[in-house]
């Protein structure tokens, strides 16, 4: 029975493939640029992107809080809440096709370099320096923040080694990014 079906098929199918295969021969030319110009595009806004990625100037803030402030971590919440102005509103077609412009981002980034006490700092781009020092100094006014040389050039090219091991971590939001990371006003 089966046997019976496919050997009523093949023949109409071969026939469609042949008649593809026909138009393929004589349209390629119009298909496979039409098909090519999607990657060109991409390619495009790949580029683009990466030249206006590159032209950002960074800075790298160390901020030095005195040790007997007493302050909840609301003010940190407060920080960050005003660091979002960063983010702005997502560019629009034009500005990321043609001049690869995406949304601002910055880093915050707690280090120890072995010999006791924590270090912080925000990589944040040049021309936004004034946005975060304002909000440090907002809520921390005898903060001390400065700019310094990238620590990441002290570290050397091959790690872990005899000398230096090496320990980072990520964190992941358990649920949805629709739940808040903190819920309650008070730890």
């Amino acid at each position: 029975m089966i046997e019976n079906i496919l050997d009523f098929l093949m023949p109409h199918i071969t026939g469609i493939g042949n008649s593809a295969a026909d138009i393929f021969n004589a349209f390629w030319w119009i298909l496979i640029p039409f098909g090519m110009l999607f990657w060109w595009l991409e390619f495009w806004a790949w580029g683009t992107g990466l030249m206006w990625k590159k032209a950002i100037k960074w800075v790298l803030l160390e901020v030095k809080v005195p040790k007997d402030i007493l302050k909840t971590p609301k003010a940190m919440e407060n920080i960050f809440t005003s660091l979002h102005a960063l983010y702005g509103s997502d560019p629009n077609w034009e500005e990321k096709f043609f001049r690869g412009k995406s949304l601002f981002w910055l880093s915050a980034e707690m280090v120890s370099f072995g010999g006791g006490g924590i270090h912080f700092y925000f990589r944040v781009p040049a021309a936004n320096r004034n946005l975060i020092e304002n909000a440090l100094y907002a809520e921390y006014p005898d903060a001390e923040v400065s700019i310094v040389d990238d620590y990441i050039n002290l570290v050397p090219d091959v790690l872990p080694n005899e000398v230096f091991d090496i320990w980072g971590n990520d964190f992941v939001l358990a649920k949805d990014s629709a739940y808040p990371i903190r819920t309650y006003e008070f730890f």
